[in-house]
């Protein structure tokens, strides 16, 4: 009986930190509210022991002001990004949730108010 709580509690354990540790390089290409205009600008996102770095992909020199990066911290299922642009406005903020092996990402600044899945970063 021990022995089978013990593989029980192993595999529960492995099974709860893949679930909430975040890991890996991602991308996602989205709208963003901008005062002129909506912008599309790719996100690359890579994550590392509480932190995640974001780079940003744009035409214009402005998008990248928030790029850096950001403190996770863990509010429940969810992460919450705290980066660069976070003094100015916590609307600035990036939202992270892994359900099921996937990554999703929500922001007030983003034009889709939907959580959004970000695929793995892959060099071509």
């Amino acid at each position: 009986m021990k022995l089978f709580l013990l593989k029980f509690l192993l595999l529960f354990s492995f099974y709860f930190q893949e679930n909430n540790i975040l890991t890996g390089r991602y991308e996602i290409t989205t709208e963003v509210i901008s005062k002129k205009k909506n912008l599309k600008l790719t996100y690359y996102l890579s994550f590392r022991s509480q932190k995640m770095i974001v780079s940003i992909k744009s035409n214009d020199v402005i998008d990248y002001w928030c790029e850096g990066v950001y403190e996770l911290k863990k509010k429940g299922e969810i992460f919450q990004g705290i980066g660069p642009c976070s003094d100015e406005s916590h609307d600035n903020d990036i939202f992270i949730k892994k359900v099921e092996n996937k990554v999703f990402i929500k922001s007030k600044t983003f034009a889709n108010k939907n959580w959004l899945e970000i695929k793995k970063f892959e060099r071509k």
